[in-house]
């Protein structure tokens, strides 16, 4: 199935090799909003018509204008482009950070690379999508160390993750992840870049994954407040009702 999915990938941006990308920050409006047409080439507003079309969309650290791009509050961005051109946003990448205030929806991933880029996710925001390839992609694993902050009342919702960064869940956050968790270790990808650090939040697996847990927790990937093998403090509930047929820590 990674076989698969790395070839499709690749005959969607050979497709679209000559419009790549075709939505690239440039942050020039100097505000950080990703609502702002100015700060982005083409300068339309991907997610929001007339640029919801939009399949491949880059967040770099631009050379003039902001590299903190911030989605705001309210405010839903929608990539509807159909799964099968495998619509993806590539970033943040290399040192910038995304700021997810609104909600966030895409059809196939959001893929940051590189150790000092950050998504923060705040109150009540949510990112709905097939996955998010956090600093370990099937086609690239040479950008580990992505963090993922998410904050009180925000919500995760995805099928895969494919893990080579850190994720900080901190109070009533949910990370839900439906199908399962690629955690390879390849080039700069390994344990030494990746954690799931338990805050107060909640993580939701598939079903079945108790002895998974139990494995992160001996390795030191599962964390509580930042203290590793903390097995005492850890609850692994696989009957909840709020969740039924999850595991839910």
């Amino acid at each position: 199935m990674k076989c698969l999915a790395a070839l499709g990938l690749a005959a969607a941006l050979t497709q679209s090799a000559s419009a790549w990308p075709d939505a690239d920050w440039t942050g020039l409006a100097t505000n950080g909003l990703w609502t702002s047409a100015n700060n982005w080439n083409p300068p339309l507003v991907p997610g929001i018509a007339p640029g919801d079309t939009n399949t491949s969309i880059r967040i770099d650290p631009p050379a003039n204008g902001y590299s903190t791009v911030t989605i705001p509050e309210n405010t839903l961005i929608t990539i509807d482009a159909p799964q099968s051109v495998y619509p993806t946003i590539f970033g943040p990448e290399w040192g910038a950070t995304l700021n997810i205030r609104g909600s966030l929806y895409c059809p196939w991933y959001l893929a940051p690379v590189g150790a000092t880029s950050v998504i923060n996710m705040f109150t009540n925001s949510a990112y709905t999508a097939e996955g998010l390839a956090l600093g370990n992609n099937w086609w690239y694993w040479g950008g580990a160390g992505v963090t993922l902050n998410m904050y009180a009342n925000s919500f995760m919702g995805i099928n895969t993750l494919y893990w080579g960064g850190y994720i900080n869940l901190y109070d009533q956050s949910v990370l839900s992840i439906t199908n399962g968790i690629d955690q390879r270790t390849q080039d700069s990808v390994s344990d030494s870049t990746r954690a799931i650090n338990l805050k107060g939040g909640t993580l939701v697996l598939p079903a079945s994954f108790m002895a998974t847990v139990n494995d992160w927790i001996s390795r030191g990937v599962l964390l509580v407040y930042g203290v590793p093998n903390d097995v005492t403090d850890i609850v692994i509930d696989d009957a909840n009702t709020n969740w039924p047929g999850r595991t839910v820590v």
